[in-house]
């Protein structure tokens, strides 16, 4: 039987025991209750034949067995759950028929898997040895044509883009459910679109972009970048604001405080105007964070 005990203590203590020590007394030097030392002394001569029992070789192959068996009782519940969902929503034996197909690939009985999904055998091997309707053959072309359109977006397709490329782009007629349904069983869907919250300022522009994507200066003083990072700390979180100079690429001014407000981007912009008192053309380049914008 596994123990939390090491290997090499047991067998001090049984050789021990078989040279007279004394139990009370292997117990008090190993630190272990008298009745440990006995279980130990009893499956040592077990494991040597002197008595009847099962050896520890056998019961840790007993414990791994009975532990692949709640496995496997496991695994069967949630098929049998899952064929009680497939048959609640009323999938047709047709789409179970693949899912059978592929278990089998894997090595697992036809009766067994036909059993678990609640088909029939004969209705599998009809359905196996019967050539693709030419429905079935448009909707494996029209997968095909998915996955080509959904890889060619890098992933943020969903079914409305894909659905409007295979009719307008490719001039495909198909319909919207019908795409909806091979990208559910392909398991692919795109970046879902998320609008701002009614009434913040994220989408308002306060400002033309002067910077244009081009962040290289001639001179100091001619285009700072500023932002907010969150920092988590001991005592909570701590915001920092830091203004930086394009041209240098050296921190100008910074600001520290609990709270990420306005005040906190006026801080920075303060000592950074405070050290190097720009007068020229003085471009500052942010996001339209409220922090900003207000």
């Amino acid at each position: 039987m596994p123990s939390k005990y090491p290997i090499e203590v047991r067998r001090q203590v049984t050789e021990l025991a078989r040279s007279g020590t004394r139990a009370k007394q292997l117990a008090e030097t190993f630190g272990v209750s008298q009745a440990t030392v006995y279980n130990w002394i009893k499956q040592n001569k077990i494991d040597h034949g002197e008595i009847d029992g099962l050896s520890t070789d056998q019961q840790v192959d007993l414990a791994a067995a009975r532990k692949r068996i709640r496995q496997l009782e496991t695994d069967l519940t949630v098929a049998r759950k899952v064929n009680e969902v497939f048959l609640r929503e009323g999938v047709p034996p047709k789409r179970l028929y693949p899912v059978i197909e592929a278990l089998t690939g894997q090595g697992l009985d036809v009766g067994q898997a036909c059993l678990t999904l609640g088909v029939s055998r004969g209705g599998y091997y009809a359905w196996k040895g019967r050539p693709t309707s030419p429905s079935g053959l448009r909707r494996i072309w029209l997968a095909n044509e998915i996955v080509e359109i959904h890889r060619a977006s890098r992933g943020t397709y969903g079914e409305p883009r894909v659905t409007a490329e295979l009719r307008f782009g490719r001039g495909v007629k198909v319909g919207h459910n019908t795409v909806c349904s091979i990208m559910k069983e392909l398991g692919i869907k795109g970046i879902p679109n998320r609008r701002p919250p009614k009434g913040s300022g994220l989408a308002q522009v306060t400002s033309l972009d002067l910077v244009k994507r081009n962040f290289r200066r001639a001179a100091p003083n001619q285009l700072w970048l500023t932002d907010i990072t969150e920092h988590p700390t001991q005592e909570g979180k701590v915001y920092c604001c830091a203004v930086l100079d394009a041209f240098s690429r050296r921190i100008v001014g910074w600001s520290i405080d609990s709270t990420q407000t306005s005040q906190l981007v006026m801080n920075a912009l303060g000592m950074a105007t405070a050290k190097r008192h720009p007068d020229g053309e003085l471009v500052i380049h942010s996001d339209r964070g409220a922090q900003f914008t207000s």
